[in-house]
């Protein structure tokens, strides 16, 4: 199995669990870093597959976006290429459960079209300004048995990401952390 399969099985995976551990009836997701909505589509076949009832909140710029990572390693933008439009042709048959969500992190955080509980949070930033202000914005929002999936968190070449998600969950009590092999890691929130 290659890696971006395994990767992508993790997705599917994760939001299985979590739709499975979490009480509410209206599965809310939530994916930042949406890109061309492909490894969504994973997690998105993953609920429709156990029957239930969902909603996904999809962020992403669609376009350019400014890296602030030390470990980047002199790249300063990325993602000139990601269109809106092939997103939504990607996921048009989960249509009517998806709310896009187009702009930068923390401005699209604003109150409109989000939700008030989620059960499932992908960060795929490749940026740790952003990926804080995520986990700030939707921790409390997150049912116990929930997941926050972090695509990235052990790539060298986001190092900074991996540092702000280890500093936030010092002292932590109410959530368990794990890394795995494909660079990816969970948080399942007790």
């Amino acid at each position: 199995m290659g890696v971006r399969l395994k990767r992508e099985y993790i997705v599917f995976w994760s939001a299985k669990y979590a739709s499975n551990n979490t009480k509410s009836i209206l599965k809310n997701l939530v994916e930042v870093g949406v890109a061309d909505g492909l490894t969504l589509n994973f997690a998105l076949n993953a609920v429709t597959n156990n029957g239930d009832q969902f909603k996904a909140y999809l962020y992403d710029v669609w376009g350019k976006v400014d890296l602030i990572n030390p470990s980047t390693k002199g790249i300063t933008s990325q993602y000139e290429y990601l269109e809106i439009n092939t997103t939504k042709k990607n996921l048009a048959s989960f249509e009517k459960n998806l709310i896009f969500k187009q702009g930068l992190i923390p401005e699209t955080f604003n109150g409109e079209d989000e939700p008030d509980s989620i059960v499932w949070l992908h960060i795929d930033l490749n940026s740790s300004p952003p990926t804080l202000d995520t986990l700030n914005y939707y921790w409390d929002r997150l049912e116990p048995g929930g997941i926050v999936l972090f695509d990235d968190y052990a790539q060298p070449a986001y190092v900074d990401t991996k540092q702000v998600v280890d500093e936030w969950l010092l002292g932590r009590t109410d959530g368990l952390f794990f890394q795995i092999p494909t660079s990816q890691a969970f948080i399942f929130k007790v």
